[in-house]
């Protein structure tokens, strides 16, 4: 019993029946553990009302913004359409001018000989002018004061000002839109150095046009020089006169300078008017006559243009045994600017003097040839972005 009572002294004195006594309640512990869930679902509560007004708030900016779209919509629906309507109309008067272009009227394009005598005469220190301009940083300038020129003030301008910058305008624009077509151009590009490549030709509506940067010089005497054999070495352009009491004009050409920037560049838009494919004919007849050296002429009559083959009723006044009908043809087809083909032969005779046959001959379109692929990947790519 002693024993007993000692060892319940021991346990009391170690603590026993006080840890005994702390020991926690079943109800507490409850509590506690609701207090934890209440304060993890009110943190749960709080978080998901923060996100809430967050996406809520991104809802209705997105909502915004959507009422901003249709309301730019509804404001630009008619302005979208007139854009579409004019960006139509100008891809159709492009393809419009190509086509011009490729089924070419009564003038021709320059052969490579002319086109490095246009250059060369450019590039004579005595011409104040030069093919050596930066055309994608100035067209747009050049463009807008063209446009402006048809609407100088009455005493400022012309008629045939008006009309010029009109022309000179639509041709510019044109060569700009055509661009990446114009680059397969012969000679069209320029390797000088570290430059790579200048876009200063096209024709237009049976004209050559030109963009030059103008160094002082005059776009009149400039346009008279081109026309001229003896300052060109070539004669690639149209020279007719005209007749006594015709209307027609001998003024085959339209320039128009601009200055770009506050007087820091000048250039020269200029559209020289072609040879005519009979021009290019009789020019031809006329060499191998020369070469011949003879007094006796010819004479052509009905001569027509169509779907690209130039037909004649030519007569050789006095066929020899040394200078036939057969000599004048291989003449003209040997040029740059006819091919003869075997559906076209003409009559072989041996008769002498005067010999008149219809001579057919296909134009040949070098600017055209070259063109061609560029400009149906060209039109091809346009459609596709519409």
């Amino acid at each position: 019993m002693a024993a007993y009572k000692k060892d319940i002294n021991l346990f009391k004195a170690a603590g026993g029946e006080r840890a005994k006594s702390k020991k926690m309640a079943a109800t507490k512990k409850l509590v506690l553990v609701a207090v934890l869930v209440i304060i993890l679902v009110a943190g749960g509560i709080g978080v998901l009302l923060y996100f809430n007004n967050v996406y809520t708030k991104k809802l209705d900016a997105l909502k915004k913004t959507k009422e901003n779209y249709e309301h730019t919509q509804s404001a630009t629906t008619t302005s979208v359409e007139e854009y579409k309507s004019v960006q139509t109309q100008i891809n159709t008067a492009v393809l419009i001018e190509y086509q011009s272009m490729l089924n070419a009227g009564f003038s021709s394009d320059l052969s490579a000989e002319e086109l490095k005598a246009v250059r060369a005469f450019l590039a004579l220190e005595t011409t104040p002018f030069t093919i050596d301009n930066h055309f994608e940083d100035v067209v747009d300038e050049v463009l807008r004061q063209l446009n402006l020129k048809q609407y100088a003030d009455a005493g400022e301008t012309f008629a045939d000002d008006v009309y010029s910058a009109k022309f000179l305008y639509g041709a510019l624009s044109y060569m700009k839109t055509m661009q990446p077509v114009f680059a397969e151009l012969p000679l069209q590009y320029v390797e000088d150095g570290d430059e790579d490549e200048y876009y200063w030709y096209c024709y237009y509506r049976g004209k050559f046009v030109m963009m030059l940067r103008n160094t002082g010089g005059d776009a009149a005497a400039l346009a008279q020089q081109l026309q001229s054999p003896a300052d060109l070495g070539c004669d690639p352009f149209c020279s007719l006169a005209a007749g006594a009491g015709s209307s027609l004009s001998s003024d085959f050409s339209l320039y128009s300078t601009v200055t770009v920037g506050e007087g820091a560049e000048s250039y020269t838009v200029i559209a020289v008017t072609c040879k005519t494919i009979a021009e290019r004919f009789v020019d031809s007849v006329e060499n191998i006559y020369a070469q011949q050296d003879l007094t006796d002429g010819y004479k052509m009559n009905n001569y027509k243009f169509a779907d690209g083959i130039f037909s004649v009723d030519f007569t050789m006044m006095n066929q020899s045994a040394d200078f036939r009908l057969k000599n004048v043809c291989d003449a003209v087809a040997s040029s740059p600017f006819f091919v003869s083909k075997n559906d076209f032969a003409y009559e072989i005779t041996d008769s002498f003097g005067s010999i008149e046959r219809n001579l057919k001959f296909m134009v040949t379109n070098e600017a055209v040839n070259a063109t061609k692929e560029a400009a149906i990947s060209f039109f091809a790519v346009d459609d596709e972005e519409e």
